[in-house]
């Protein structure tokens, strides 16, 4: 892959990240055990069968974790 594409963007901070998982709780509590996390906010998403939760690393970025809480669920 040329790099020199990408470099060429014009990308600052990142914001957030999304993550797709399985268990909500299990995730918040291993992101918040291994990098220091803390959980900032918690939600389901009105119209959509998935719970978020957006986790807050060291740093400026946010961690949006996103987990099904339905069979239907695309995740």
């Amino acid at each position: 892959m040329d790099t020199r594409a990408l470099s060429a963007l014009p990308i600052g901070v990142l914001d957030h990240v999304g993550i797709a998982v399985a268990d909500l709780d299990a995730a918040c509590a291993r992101y918040g055990s291994r990098l220091g996390a803390r959980i900032v906010g918690r939600q389901r998403i009105d119209g959509q069968p998935v719970e978020v939760a957006f986790v807050e690393v060291p740093g400026e970025t946010l961690l949006e974790l996103v987990s099904p809480t339905a069979p239907e669920s695309p995740l």
